[in-house]
């Protein structure tokens, strides 16, 4: 089977104020093709915590991690550094990688 992990990057689902309807959304979704969210681990808007989120997902060996929340396309979001130093690559190869 597929392992797909969710890291739900932000504050508010921390702290109770935003409720984590991607998890939601995806698991439904993935339920309905023969597989599931096999862990959906959430951090806070910060550098440290994102990489150290998405290592996370990859030591264990996830087939699929989808990376939700964070702040927005503005200069203080640090979703998408964290991603690119969780997987060890500088910011113009990450962007490459996902668009």
């Amino acid at each position: 089977m597929v392992r797909v992990e969710m890291l739900a990057v932000g504050r508010g689902l921390l702290i109770g104020r935003t409720l984590n309807t991607n998890a939601q959304w995806m698991g439904r979704r993935l339920a309905r093709r023969g597989t599931f969210l096999a862990e959906i681990t959430t951090v806070d808007d910060d550098l440290g915590e994102i990489a150290g989120g998405l290592k996370g997902c990859l030591a264990r060996r996830a087939d699929f991690v989808v990376v939700v929340g964070g702040l927005g396309p503005t200069p203080d979001d640090m979703t998408l550094k964290g991603i690119a130093v969780g997987i060890g690559r500088g910011l113009g190869s990450t962007v490459r990688l996902f668009h």
